[in-house]
């Protein structure tokens, strides 16, 4: 009988789960704790350290009526990730009125800035900062769905503009 040699691989990691592909190399570890006590505070539990961690990315401000609803949608939105089984983590971007700005200078960057927003909550999902949320919903007034066309975020809901969606 012929014996088949040992093995020179080295044994493979188990791999991260798929639904923690970004938060958990972030939160997981002995080496993670100061990662996870920053969160505590803000509402995590142990068990929602091995959630999916959604970010959901909201232009709530009171900048203009456009905006003003949306921290209520914000709202439902958390309480709907947590209730599916994931961990919401509610975070604001920047927003600009395009009707204040109107017939102005300003409206010249109004249009520009579509792509700031678009990127401005980059720094909360990706690497070097942030909490590495594994999928990020955006809730906006108007056309910025420009996120969705960069795959920055997984969903986006777009409201017209003073339209109450809560």
């Amino acid at each position: 009988m012929s014996k088949t040699p040992p093995s020179s691989k080295p044994a493979k990691k188990a791999a991260k789960p798929a639904h923690r592909q970004f938060s958990g190399p972030m939160l997981d570890g002995p080496d993670r704790a100061p990662s996870r006590a920053m969160l505590h505070p803000v509402g995590f539990s142990n068990d929602d350290f091995k959630k999916s961690i959604v970010g959901i990315a909201s232009t709530w401000s009171m900048v203009t009526p456009c905006n003003m609803h949306i921290d209520g949608l914000a709202k439902q939105s958390v309480n709907g990730v947590n209730a599916a089984g994931g961990k919401a983590i509610e975070f604001n971007t920047i927003t600009i009125s395009d009707g204040i700005s109107m017939g102005t200078e300003g409206m010249k960057y109004s249009l520009v800035s579509r792509e700031v927003i678009c990127r401005a909550h980059l720094p909360v999902r990706r690497k070097p900062a942030g909490i590495h949320g594994d999928r990020v919903v955006g809730l906006q007034a108007l056309g910025l769905l420009v996120h969705l066309r960069h795959g920055e975020l997984d969903s986006a809901v777009g409201l017209g503009e003073g339209r109450r969606a809560v």
